[in-house]
C-alpha cells in the first residue's frame, strides 16, 4: 500500500512538473510574441515619422514644430 501511494505522488509530482515546463513555455512563448509584434509597430511608426520629418523639412517646417509634431527630439530630426 506504501508503495502505491508513493507511486502515485511521484507521478503526481511529475504531472505537476510537466505542467509547470509547458506553462513557462507558454508563457515566454505569449512574452515573445506580444514583444514581437510591438517591435513590428514601433517600426512602423518609425518609418512614417521618418517620412513625416522628411516631408516637414521639405516644406520648411521649424524643427520645432517637427518636434512637436513626431515627439522626435531635435537631435533625431536632424539626423533625418
Amino acid at each position: 500500500m506504501e508503495d502505491e501511494n508513493s507511486t502515485e505522488r511521484e507521478k503526481f509530482l511529475a504531472e505537476q512538473k510537466e505542467k509547470w515546463i509547458l506553462d513557462k513555455r507558454a508563457i515566454y512563448a505569449a512574452g515573445y510574441d506580444k514583444g514581437y509584434q510591438e517591435g513590428i509597430e514601433l517600426g512602423k511608426r518609425k518609418a512614417v515619422d521618418i517620412r513625416v520629418v522628411k516631408k516637414l523639412k521639405e516644406q520648411g517646417a521649424e524643427t520645432s514644430l517637427i518636434e512637436k509634431v513626431t515627439e522626435l527630439t531635435k537631435e533625431e530630426i536632424e539626423k533625418l
